[in-house]
């Protein structure tokens, strides 16, 4: 049993932290999944888990991403989505929230198109340095050095 330690920032839309979490997962690399949401021609994209794994390449059973740190109770709460920031109205945390939650169940998986699974792979991360994870030119995800 190797494991693999990381200190994770959440950040709402305006760059503030909304959730922090550090600890170890098993593995010797570090995953972080996303589920998306699509509206108005725009694509959202929600943290979902992050989990160890002791494979640097993605596999196409779903198996791993099931163990892990759930994402979503960092910042979906009492029917509202804080990753629009503390300055956003009630009225934006909830319909961000309606969004998530759609992301996230079944019937998005069944309705093809509105919303897709991306995992970012942070075995490229160095010790001691801080990344991030951005939306990429063509609506995927990028990890890059801050």
């Amino acid at each position: 049993g190797s494991s693999v330690s990381a200190r994770i920032a959440i950040l709402d839309m305006q760059g503030n932290d909304c959730a922090v979490i550090e600890r170890s997962w098993n593995g010797d690399y570090l995953y972080v999944t996303f589920r998306t949401a699509e509206f108005n021609g725009k694509t959202f994209f929600f943290p979902e888990k992050i989990y160890g794994s002791e494979s640097a390449v993605l596999k196409k059973s779903f198996g791993s991403h099931k163990r892990g740190t759930n994402l979503l109770s960092y910042y979906l709460e009492n029917n509202q989505c804080f990753l629009t920031g503390n300055r956003s109205s009630y009225l934006h945390r909830k319909n961000m929230f309606i969004l998530a939650r759609f992301a996230f169940s079944p019937m998005a998986a069944v309705a093809s198109g509105f919303s897709s699974r991306y995992t970012v792979n942070l075995s490229e991360c160095e010790p001691g340095k801080d990344y991030g994870v951005f939306t990429g030119s063509e609506d995927g995800l990028v990890l890059r050095l801050q």
